[in-house]
């Protein structure tokens, strides 16, 4: 590229006058920004983003889940005093390494978003302003100790989620419990991931494992409150390379056209600077900025002071909301959930939550399993195939349905 480039500028600035060459080669670089800002831009599989916009008056965490395949979802709502415990793929009886099992009673209600089940969530928000959302993250490595409990990753957000108020509390733990990746559930998909955690204060903590454990970055160690696909500290450094004059140059001519977070960290100072109008319209806004048309799945809008949730869907692309005070998140009360995010509603859905089944969870698996299994095989219509007839595409929907639902259920604490 850089060849083609000086050739380019050679041929069109020889003859030119010495005086009239700076003008001349700021055509050229204008010219060049303008066919390689044109040309067609590769995204990634996975484009998953969250970020945090605070004010004085406001507190919003944008989310999205993007995959390269439509992807279902459920709303869960989690009662408080739920009794659970931590289950592992030697739980599953999927390896002979055993280690302990951690129990617990949830201290708070939450509300998650799942394409997995019941207490496997990509992310939610807890009564008390904490919220948890995840985004894929091929680098890491989750470390392994058999003397600490062992639980599902996807679990693991629930945990945080029923037992944790601040960003404080969670990274206080974050060595408790070994993390196994959920792809027990999704073995052609990647599970694992890094977090991006807030709570009712403001303060937001970016976690990620490696092979030296746990890398977390807090509070004034994140100039920017953002994350996609790539560890936080190359984001911070790939950001660097796109400031200035020469930076817009470098965003045309770099190989890599997904710049997610440099749109984020223009956005989230661009909310600083100016007069954006509602937050909650300028978070949807953004999320729309840093999709590709062809990954995007879900949006979700955290507003944690009015502990409002947002959502719209590619199949559901109407916003749609529902309040915390609507919900009932007692022990007493039934547990319900959203059984359909892509439903295509409007406005305010808190009364059309309805009582839990199993069969909610089913649905969803499955769905998100068969979506899965259309883009690994490129079949035409995996809906007409009988599910154990994938296994000539080398997955049984059914065996990993019906594993999912077999963790949901081994989450509910029984004594023995």
């Amino acid at each position: 590229m850089e060849r083609l480039i000086r050739g380019f500028q050679y041929r069109l600035c020889s003859g030119v006058p010495r005086e009239r060459m700076p003008m001349t080669r700021i055509c050229v670089f204008a010219l060049i920004l303008f066919l390689c800002g044109n040309l067609p831009i590769a995204s990634p599989a996975v484009s998953c983003s969250t970020f945090m916009l605070s004010s004085d008056d406001c507190l919003v965490v944008g989310h999205n889940l993007d995959e390269a395949f439509l992807t279902p979802g459920i709303i869960h709502v989690n009662r408080r005093s739920e009794r659970k415990r931590s289950v592992s793929r030697f739980d599953l009886k999927l390896t002979d390494v055993e280690t302990p099992v951690l129990e617990w009673t949830s201290k708070y209600g939450s509300v998650t978003f799942s394409l997995l089940g019941r207490n496997l969530p990509d992310g939610g928000m807890n009564e008390v302003g904490l919220t948890v959302s995840e985004m894929g993250l091929g680098e890491s490595v989750f470390l392994f100790n058999d003397s600490r409990p062992t639980m599902l990753s996807h679990l693991w957000i629930q945990y945080q989620l029923d037992n944790y108020a601040t960003v404080d509390e969670v990274v206080a733990h974050l060595e408790d419990i070994n993390i196994e990746p959920s792809s027990t559930f999704t073995p052609p998909a990647s599970s694992n991931y890094h977090l991006f955690v807030t709570d009712s204060q403001g303060n937001v903590a970016i976690i990620e494992w490696f092979n030296d454990g746990p890398q977390v970055y807090m509070n004034s160690s994140v100039p920017v409150p953002a994350l996609c696909n790539l560890p936080y500290q190359r984001e911070l450094e790939k950001l660097e390379t796109y400031r200035g004059i020469l930076g817009w140059i470098n965003r045309f001519l770099d190989s890599d056209k997904d710049i997610r977070f440099v749109k984020c960290a223009e956005a989230l100072e661009e909310f600083k600077t100016s007069t954006v109008g509602d937050p909650v319209e300028y978070c949807f806004d953004v999320l729309t900025r840093l999709q590709f048309e062809w990954t995007k799945q879900w949006s979700v809008v955290y507003d944690v002071k009015s502990k409002r949730v947002y959502f719209r869907t590619a199949r559901g692309p109407s916003v749609r909301y529902f309040d915390f005070d609507a919900l009932d998140f007692s022990a007493e009360a039934p547990p319900v959930v959203f059984e359909d995010i892509d439903v295509n509603l409007s406005g305010d859905i808190s009364d059309r939550f309805i009582a839990f089944s199993p069969d909610a969870d089913h649905s969803v698996i499955d769905r998100f399993l068969r979506s899965l299994v259309r883009f690994v095989s490129k079949s035409e219509d995996p809906e007409k195939m009988d599910l154990h007839m994938l296994e000539n595409y080398g997955f049984d929907v059914a065996r990993y349905v019906d594993r999912a639902l077999e963790t949901t259920e081994l989450i509910r604490y029984r004594k023995e």
